[in-house]
């Protein structure tokens, strides 16, 4: 493992934080693997993927707004 790798792991943030290639910081270290595969497979079963998740996170979304709008007793 080359040093900048290990002074990554022992941070906790990417390589590409590190260097100020990006301002976006993956703590959970699973979250950051799962992104890596995701970047390795095909397009199109990525975007298949990306999908899935976009439409999971707009439904947990409109379950939360839902839910703040309910306990201010407004109801669409």
């Amino acid at each position: 493992m080359d040093v900048a790798a290990k002074i990554s792991d022992a941070l906790d943030v990417s390589l590409d934080y590190l260097v100020g290639a990006s301002s976006f910081v993956v703590k959970d270290k699973k979250m950051l693997h799962r992104l890596e595969l995701l970047d390795k497979i095909d397009d199109d079963d990525r975007e298949t993927i990306l999908k899935v998740v976009d439409n999971y996170l707009t439904s947990a979304q409109l379950q939360t707004i839902s839910k703040k709008l309910k306990q201010k007793s407004i109801v669409l």
